[in-house]
């Protein structure tokens, strides 16, 4: 049943190798904080500009100028436990390796002085074999998030490798995913002489995917007006659209379901 078909798709996912995650504590002034993980605890002062003084242990790294701690690859899923001696905020920020643009998770904890947060890498792609495979992290995630799960834990890597996949129209799953209005503006540029979308090299197909996430909005955008004008008169005589199953079958249940 449905549920099996869940269970299946959640046992195919993986940890992505190509992002790095680090640890911001922010506070105004001086701060000392200890970080706890895996039974161990470690004292990092932070001075008034923000610069920590040490590492935490093998899994916590000084980097970006001391500012920040990368967490190493092999304590992802590892939670630390952040205590400071007067109020501080701590979240955690990822980029793709090869990138310099820095991504914030939208998650950020706060604490009063001597209270705790914790923090956690959870980011997983769905796999081929052992390779995370982009396109099926894309459609698997909007399955799941269709269904009412959790998908929070994908959108780090589908954001992060949207630039080098935009044949697969991400923006279009990421608005559906997210309802971030960024994600939503992007779609919307792409628009191709004010009447479709072609990424991928099928126009209809292309169309009919950025259309999906763009169901219930009221009033519909002018773009979608349009695409909508474009689709009726792109049918053929017998009323389909490039004579197969499966170009309609979406048209329909993206843009008249």
């Amino acid at each position: 049943g449905n549920s099996d078909g869940e269970a299946w798709l959640l046992s195919q996912n993986t940890t992505p190798t190509e992002l790095v995650w680090f640890l911001e504590i922010e506070a105004s002034g001086s701060v000392s904080c200890s970080i706890q993980y895996s039974g161990q605890s470690y004292t990092v002062n932070i001075d008034k500009d923000k610069k920590l003084s040490s590492n935490a242990g093998s899994c916590l790294v000084l980097a970006q100028d001391n500012y920040w701690l990368r967490v190493s690859p092999s304590c992802y899923s590892t939670e630390f436990s952040v205590s400071c001696n007067q109020n501080f905020l701590t979240t955690l920020l990822f980029k793709k390796s090869t990138s310099s643009t820095i991504h914030v998770l939208e998650k950020t904890s706060s604490a009063a002085s001597g209270g705790t947060t914790k923090e956690k890498v959870e980011s997983y792609c769905f796999a081929q074999g052992t390779s995370c495979d982009y396109e099926a992290s894309l459609w698997a995630s909007l399955v799941l998030d269709s269904r009412g799960k959790d998908v929070s834990s994908y959108l780090p890597y589908l954001i992060t490798l949207a630039d080098e996949n935009q044949r697969f129209l991400p923006e279009a799953f990421l608005y559906a995913l997210t309802a971030n209005t960024e994600h939503k503006v992007s779609l919307l540029s792409k628009q191709k002489s004010s009447q479709w979308w072609q990424e991928s090299g099928d126009k209809f197909y292309d169309t009919a995917l950025a259309l999906y996430p763009l169901q219930s909005e009221t009033p519909q955008p002018q773009e979608k007006t349009n695409a909508k004008t474009w689709l009726l008169g792109s049918q053929d005589t017998n009323g389909c659209w490039e004579n197969n199953i499966r170009t309609p079958g979406f048209i329909l249940a993206s843009v008249w379901p």
